[in-house]
This record gives C-alpha cells, sequence and structure tokens, in this order.
C-alpha cells in the first residue's frame, strides 16, 4: 500500500474531534425526570421502526459516559460536540457534567 499523498495529509495541528446524536447514543430517554423527545414518541409508534427498535438503550451514553471519555481520550479526539435529546434543564446540567471530565 502506497503512503498517502500531501494533497490528503491533514494539516499541521489539525485537532480530531467527534460529534454525537443524542437518540443514536444516549439511551435511557426518560431517566431523571426527563420528558420523552420527539424521537421517542416517533420510535414508539407502532409500525415507524424496523423491528419495533426503539431506542430506549442506544449506546447507553447516558450509563457509559465515563467509558466513553476514556475512550474519547484514548483516541486523541479535542474537541466534541454533543447533541441530547432532554428537556433544557436537564441538559444543561448533563452537557457541563460531560464537559468538566472532558477537561481532567
Amino acid at each position: 500500500m502506497s503512503q498517502p499523498s500531501e494533497q490528503y495529509a491533514f494539516p499541521k495541528g489539525f485537532l480530531w474531534g467527534a460529534a454525537t446524536a443524542a437518540h443514536q447514543i444516549e439511551g435511557s430517554p426518560l431517566a431523571d425526570g426527563a420528558g420523552p423527545s420527539i424521537w421517542t414518541r416517533f420510535a414508539h409508534t407502532p409500525g415507524m421502526m424496523l423491528n419495533g427498535d426503539t431506542g430506549d438503550v442506544a449506546c447507553d451514553h447516558y450509563n457509559r459516559w465515563r467509558d466513553d471519555v476514556k475512550m474519547m481520550r484514548e483516541l486523541g479526539l479535542h474537541h466534541v460536540e454533543v447533541s441530547d435529546g432532554t428537556s433544557a434543564e436537564t441538559s444543561a446540567a448533563s452537557t457541563s457534567h460531560l464537559f468538566a471530565c472532558m477537561r481532567k
């Protein structure tokens, strides 16, 4: 296999990052008093999802965030965009907590 050409090399100082989409990653859609999101309602509507899958567990980031943060560090990620599906009151606290853990 040949080496990548300079044309496809990332610029010096390039920072890797990741992004999430709430319904596909979180799981636990009703935890800690959160109400159902539009996606939770949609996924629970009979006939809308293949095999009746709901996303209620998804990647279970809600419960496994510590492992996820560890993995992000191991991958050398410097930026994470978090999209969550909880209400504004809950998401502000949980997102702040995640960012604080990423900075440690």
